[in-house]
């Protein structure tokens, strides 16, 4: 490639022979070619949306880090103009791309939607990113009037020290960019916010990224339009650096040098064409001069023109003429990872409090757990956590659904399979979890004659593959969960005793969500942050008034539920806050589910007059949203006697 300036110098040096010719290439409806690189999911449908209408043809990929750079990677030959990233993956992608790179920005919007979002986190909050972005948080957050542990970092391997130093100083969640969040929870089992970039950031990015393509086709057309006319000129032009590298030579000075032209780029000319020696002394000024040399059947004229900046000499353009010519006749169906930790248990009610401290004492144990709660609780998160705490936590962690296969091929997954001369062998999630840890999910699902198999497995330690009949030596921590269906399958006898025993060695029981009321308000910022990095919105609150009716559901799908409303809510909010007047219609759809599951769950039998009234009271209450003088009206009874009947429900409950 050759520099502009050494054009200019040489058609001015040129210009008294030739006459010129002045190209103008228009270049207003220019459309340029980007290629956006997302370090998370949400970055790349905000790209979508902000790119929609704009005039350039864009790609758009997701990959963080290294697999942001082998896209780049990938995609050098296909003409981008610009790279378009954020954070680290730019940074990274920037140290060996030859194309320009762009990083997207953290904004103050961004940070003060995520402290917003965070306000009111009911524990220890720390941040950890590049200084700038910490004194703008840091300013922010006063303004905010919010407590923020800082942890600022200036390269990335700063991040694993402070991710310890983090979870030794207690903190419970931590806002950052995509590898302080990403190792936050990974190394750190710390609950993360990730600064998600808004709009505004995004549009700053992609203006940037035009000017400099604007900038860069600009300069590739003359760069063009230049070296076609230099290729053209019969005399022989060559760029040298300060060094006399040849950064450029045209066909008519190869030809001189007798030479192909990728023999000579990139090395030094000064042995071919001693003339181009640059001895400029420090102080002297930069002079153009002219020599004759001889090659080997012509005498050659170069003039030399070197170029300067600042006073430094960087290189010269070289102009070869020839002179007389003369003779001289002489180159799987197992998910095997424990992402969850027990600091990303949200537990800030009583229940949980005491739950989340009473598992972290019997994870240290080898002994089995058996973890019952209603759907959605959160089983397969304590199993996780249960493994991470474990003295098993770098060997192997199987999950495994008993409820998810029929009989025959439930056996053949959870036991491993093997044909009668053993040229195919499938290890069983058993064998697989050897040394490590196997979670059994719905483990009620197994049927008897494998519930027989099972308890054999774990009393000897040793397990036969289906077909088989060579024992395999176990190692290995069982945890197991179910809902109140394994408690009614035992007073059945459909569950065998021995086994519910070698499973329940500990029994832990994760309380619903209508009984941990007090951590819905931080479970609802950790999904909306969730949704805010999948998706690219900028959602930052759920406003009072929507917060209220959530907290009078029942939430019969517990925390797998809630993730789902809020996040349907975030998907039919347009702003920043999700407004009753937005979703109205499925606050209306989830209260009728919840009455209509009421009436259908509604049993006289067996119950006494006074537990009748109250499955009564409850059920109006539910359909008049809990407003009690509507409810007296239509029991027929005044406001304190309802009032009454609903405080000796309360003691009931309690003294049960």
């Amino acid at each position: 490639m050759f520099y502009n300036e050494n054009i200019d110098t040489l058609l001015k040096f040129e210009k008294k022979k030739y006459k010129m010719c002045i190209i103008i290439q228009h270049i207003g409806g220019a459309m340029y070619k980007f290629l956006f690189i997302a370090p998370y999911e949400g970055l790349q449908n905000l790209m979508i949306d902000v790119n929609k209408g704009l005039n350039n043809h864009s790609d758009i990929f997701v990959g963080n880090l290294y697999d942001g750079l082998e896209i780049a990677k990938r995609f050098t030959d296909k003409d981008y103009d610009v790279i378009i990233s954020r954070g680290a993956t730019a940074r990274l992608i920037r140290q060996y791309s030859k194309i320009p790179v762009v990083e997207i920005k953290i904004t103050g919007y961004d940070i003060l939607r995520t402290l917003t979002l965070v306000k009111g986190y009911l524990g220890k909050i720390g941040m950890m990113s590049y200084l700038n972005t910490i004194q703008e948080a840091d300013t922010i957050g006063k303004l905010l009037d919010m407590q923020i542990v800082f942890y600022p970092i200036h390269t990335e391997q700063e991040v694993s020290e402070n991710i310890q130093k983090a979870t030794q100083e207690g903190i419970e969640v931590i806002i950052g960019d995509v590898i302080s969040t990403q190792k936050a929870e990974k190394e750190g089992g710390i609950n993360s916010i990730l600064i998600t970039s808004g709009s505004e950031a995004v549009k700053e990015a992609i203006d940037e990224a035009t000017q400099i393509a604007r900038y860069t086709f600009m300069e590739k057309r003359f760069n063009q339009i230049g070296q076609e006319t230099m290729e053209k000129i019969e005399d022989g032009i060559a760029f040298i650096d300060d060094e006399t590298k040849c950064l450029y030579l045209n066909k008519s000075a190869a030809d001189m040098l007798q030479t192909e032209k990728d023999n000579v780029i990139n090395h030094k000319l000064d042995e071919q064409l001693p003339s181009l020696k640059l001895n400029q002394k420090p102080g002297e000024p930069v002079s153009v001069f002219s020599d004759y040399i001889q090659l080997k059947n012509e005498s050659v004229h170069v003039h030399l023109i070197p170029v300067s900046s600042k006073g430094k000499l960087i290189g010269a353009g070289a102009i070869l003429k020839k002179g007389i010519s003369y003779n001289d006749n002489s180159k799987s169906t197992f998910r095997n990872q424990a992402h969850f930790h027990f600091n990303q248990l949200v537990g800030n009610s009583k229940k949980m409090k005491s739950l989340i401290e009473l598992t972290r004492k019997t994870s240290k144990s080898d002994r089995p757990i058996l973890i019952k709660g209603e759907h959605g609780t959160g089983r397969n998160s304590f199993a996780q956590a249960i493994h991470n705490k474990s003295d098993r936590f770098n060997n192997v962690y199987i999950s495994f659904n008993c409820a998810a296969f029929g009989a025959e091929q439930l056996e053949k997954e959870l036991f491993g399979f093997e044909d009668e001369d053993r040229h195919f062998i499938q290890p069983g999630a058993v064998e697989r979890a050897n040394h490590g840890t196997l979670f059994l999910h719905s483990v009620a699902s197994l049927p008897p004659v494998l519930q027989g198999k099972l308890y054999h497995a774990l009393h000897n330690n040793k397990v036969t593959r289906m077909n088989g009949n060579h024992q395999i030596d176990l190692d290995i921590r069982i945890l197991s969960s179910d809902t109140d269906e394994l408690d009614q399958k035992i007073d059945n006898h459909e569950f065998r005793k021995d086994l519910y025993n070698t499973l329940a060695g500990f029994r832990l029981t994760i309380p619903p969500l209508r009984e941990r009321m007090d951590d819905l308000e931080n479970l609802i910022r950790l999904f909306l942050s969730s949704y805010n990095t999948k998706f690219g919105k900028q959602v930052v609150k759920v406003n009072e008034d929507v917060l209220s009716e959530l907290k009078q559901l029942s939430w019969p799908r517990n925390i797998a539920q809630l993730k789902n409303v809020i996040d349907q809510m975030c998907t039919m909010s347009d702003g920043p806050f999700i407004e009753k007047k937005d979703v109205q219609p499925l606050l209306t759809k989830l209260k009728q589910d919840e009455k209509r599951k009421l009436i259908e769950n509604l049993n006289f039998e067996d119950k006494t007059l006074e537990e009748i009234e109250q499955d009564i009271i409850h059920l109006v209450l539910q359909e008049e949203d809990f407003n009690q003088s509507k409810a007296a009206k239509r029991l027929g009874i005044n406001r304190s006697t309802l009032w009454r009947k609903l405080k000796i429900s309360r003691e009931d409950e309690q003294q049960l």
